[in-house]
């Protein structure tokens, strides 16, 4: 309360989340403190009771997210529960009478770790989704189930949750997957063609068996709003199945978002990606880490245009010779990653020709190059691309090896993408020259926002070249130069042209560079007025290879 100074201004609301947290979603549970939880606005549209510890059973905060379902319940129109190891709690859910009010329900693997759920815990689980009845939002992906009846067991407690709008079971299905005959899949699917109004679904990591591939495909049948499907890593290879769900995905007139990953193309499974051209909204394709096991001819030879997809994502594919050929199908493609490829010289060159008009539009916006093999002749191919798409906003290349010669070529380029936003170059071994030659490049890119050129070997020569770049890179919100070798006075002269220059910088990171302590004369001036004169967080990162690390935030001073 600003009128009533005794209260500390930390513990109110407003300071805490300001324009990070909307006023209208409140977060509590466990170890939320007393004084926030009195100040908690009774106008709150979405409840969040979030724990992220196991508990004992005599911990009061267990009761307050009971008193706080009584407090809310007329209000709200979310309710999420994110329950991550702390049964205590789910007991405590499964015995109050607020379950119906309960739509978005959150028990899953911590930070995409898998969680592997007791029989106990199952059991408790699967009964409070079937006291969910306005349950619209459920996500237990990670969450590995006991035993090969859980699954069955899961699906009877889903036949009653026919409101579903978006469900995750991705790696849920039990360890000893794959050897029964797929009944249990077969209990999940029967409740997913009930859900009428599902528009996401993912069931990635489940190993579904042929017959489990066939019942999902009949079951999608009956789910028209679905805009998000996520198969990865469980592909089955019978010819029935996949017959059947390519039938099904004719009908998903309205996908706009298919998850393959790690498919393996092969002469059973490849009329499933012919099938994709029925589905007209189709804008985000995800085929990485596919492994080719047939001729890559055969891919494309029969196979007619998708020209609905926009983002498309091969990283990590498994064979990337045929793309050439492959990309005149998807002619309608924005976004394109093929990270991390073994893309070497021959195979970049010949990408980079079938990207030029008139062969392929100049409508690419995102071009990921992340991890290849890509030298400084290979930069010489992706000049062409920066000179035939003056519409790019995003470019990332790192981790190749450009060099300064690779660093030239792309420079004499840049100037040409207007609309550039975001360009990564970390570890790329780029020198001084290179350095120098992207100094006069990056200038006239007036639009950029995120300029990544960490682990390179730019030394102060290189820091000072680029720091006259940023008058004309007003709008940078994002500057990186980890580990590039600058030492005090080149630091020193970057942040001096960033403070001068770039008024919306959020983030400039100088650490593990050759400068051992950030009380150095040159550098403690820099650290007080300029940062305290922003209205947004700063974030100056100086110190890390000293075995420190330093941040200077919302005007603090040395």
């Amino acid at each position: 309360h600003k009128e009533d100074m005794s209260t500390p201004p930390l513990l109110t609301l407003q300071h805490l989340y300001g324009h990070f947290w909307p006023p209208d979603r409140v977060v509590t549970g466990i170890l939320t403190c007393k004084v926030i939880r009195e100040q908690l606005l009774n106008q709150a549209e979405d409840v969040f009771l979030c724990t992220k510890e196991a508990v004992n059973a005599q911990e009061t905060g267990t009761s307050d997210i009971i008193n706080d379902l009584e407090r809310f319940q007329h209000k709200m129109v979310t309710f999420g529960i994110e329950l991550n190891e702390a049964n205590v709690v789910i007991n405590a859910f499964k015995h109050s009478n607020r379950l119906a009010l309960v739509n978005k329900l959150i028990h899953r693997g911590d930070n995409g770790r898998n969680m592997k759920w007791g029989e106990r815990e199952t059991a408790t689980m699967t009964q409070i989704i079937s006291q969910c009845h306005n349950l619209s939002h459920l996500d237990i992906k990670g969450s590995l189930l006991p035993a090969e009846q859980s699954w069955t067991i899961l699906g009877n407690a889903l036949k009653g949750c026919l409101g579903l709008r978006y469900l995750d079971l991705g790696g849920t299905r039990p360890l000893n997957r794959g050897r029964g005959d797929g009944s249990d899949i077969q209990s999940v699917t029967c409740a997913i063609s009930q859900m009428t109004c599902l528009t996401h679904l993912s069931l990635d990591c489940n190993a579904l068996n042929d017959a489990g591939t066939e019942t999902l495909g009949a079951a999608l049948g009956n789910c028209p709003s679905l805009t998000f499907l996520n198969l990865s890593d469980n592909w089955g290879g019978g010819t029935t199945a996949n017959n059947n769900l390519q039938r099904t995905l004719q009908c998903c007139t309205v996908l706009k978002e298919l998850i393959l990953s790690a498919f393996p193309f092969n002469e059973t499974n490849l009329p499933l990606l012919h099938s994709l051209q029925s589905c007209t909204s189709l804008s985000r394709l995800d085929m990485s880490k596919a492994k080719m096991v047939l001729s890559p001819t055969a891919l494309y030879s029969d196979c007619s245009k998708i020209s609905s997809v926009k983002d498309l994502d091969l990283s990590t594919f498994d064979d990337l010779q045929f793309l050439p050929d492959f990309m005149q199908k998807f002619d309608s493609v924005t976004n394109l990653n093929i990270s991390y490829s073994k893309i070497g010289t021959k195979t970049i060159k010949a990408i980079c020709m079938a990207l030029t008009p008139p062969r392929f539009p100049s409508c690419i916006t995102g071009l990921n190059l992340e991890g290849n093999i890509i030298n400084n002749l290979g930069a010489a191919s992706i000049a062409t691309i920066l000179e035939t798409h003056p519409c790019l906003t995003s470019l990332n290349i790192k981790n190749n090896v450009l060099c300064n010669d690779g660093a030239r070529r792309l420079a004499a380029e840049l100037p040409k993408c207007s609309k550039l936003t975001s360009l990564n170059m970390n570890n790329n071994q780029i020198g001084v020259a290179g350095a120098c030659a992207l100094a006069s490049a990056l200038a006239p890119l007036a639009a950029l926002r995120e300029l990544d050129l960490g682990n390179n070997p730019l030394a102060d020569q290189g820091a000072t070249a680029l720091s006259t770049s940023l008058t004309g890179c007003t709008r940078l919100k994002t500057i990186v130069l980890t580990g590039t070798s600058i030492q005090v006075q080149g630091a020193a002269t970057f942040i001096r042209s960033a403070q001068d220059n770039c008024p919306e910088l959020e983030l400039l990171a100088l650490d593990n560079n050759d400068f051992a302590d950030d009380s150095d004369p040159l550098l403690l001036p820099l650290l007080g007025g300029w940062w305290r004169s922003r209205t947004q967080r700063v974030r100056l990162i100086l110190t890390e290879g000293a075995g420190r690390r330093r941040e200077c935030e919302d005007g603090e001073e040395e």
